[in-house]
């Protein structure tokens, strides 16, 4: 089975001569009506302040109990086939496929932030940050473990390879909850990777598995 691939001014101080690798991102809220956000540069590559996203975060972050998880018959093959140890697999794959779903969250919060809430100038210069593109190149690895999970629920519920990971095709992946929430994965990774590349923080997406 395939899985598919500004109001306000905020001007910084004294960005002019400073590197393109250079400086700190601090003071971000996505909150409407927490006022501008305040850039502030250095010469240490955005700082350890900048690789921490944790303002982009929910309050209160996607959570998918135990009792609202539809396993389908996967569980059941799992501990029929390989014993009955395996038959946690399905909540286990849940759970690292949520995570990833709340770092896509915040991670489309950021693109959205720096495409309409800076100043061009700070933009510019935002946007040649090492670390978002590191923070990009990241989660394009956590995209990489939720196709791995899918290859292999797919080959567990016997889906033809043919069959895309979509929402029209999701009655032939057994109605599975997980495949569900791979398919908002999906829609996420993809929105990010193409504000990413209009901003030009990446060239291309990530070449990732099809799988």
């Amino acid at each position: 089975a395939h899985a598919n691939e500004v109001p306000g001014d905020n001007v910084s101080p004294s960005v002019d001569n400073i590197d393109d690798d250079s400086g700190t991102f601090q003071g971000v809220n996505t909150d409407d009506t927490a006022g501008d956000a305040v850039l502030e540069s250095n010469n240490d590559d955005f700082g350890d302040g900048f690789g921490d996203f944790s303002s982009f975060d929910d309050a209160t972050t996607s959570q998918q109990p135990e009792s609202d998880t539809k396993k389908g018959d996967l569980e059941e093959i799992l501990r029929s086939n390989l014993g009955d140890e395996y038959g946690k697999l399905p909540g286990m794959y849940s759970s690292i496929i949520t995570a990833v779903e709340n770092d896509l969250q915040r991670g489309n919060k950021i693109m959205d932030y720096v495409s309409n809430t800076l100043s061009s100038k700070d933009k510019a210069f935002i946007i040649k940050s090492r670390k978002l593109r590191d923070h990009i190149s990241g989660l394009a690895e956590f995209v990489r473990i939720v196709r791995s999970i899918t290859a292999t629920i797919g080959e567990l519920l016997g889906v033809n390879k043919n069959i895309d990971v979509q929402e029209s095709t999701l009655t032939q992946w057994n109605d599975n909850a997980i495949i569900a929430d791979v398919i908002v994965v999906e829609y996420l990774w993809s929105e990010i990777i193409s504000k990413a590349v209009v901003l030009g923080i990446v060239s291309q997406a990530p070449q990732l598995e099809r799988v």
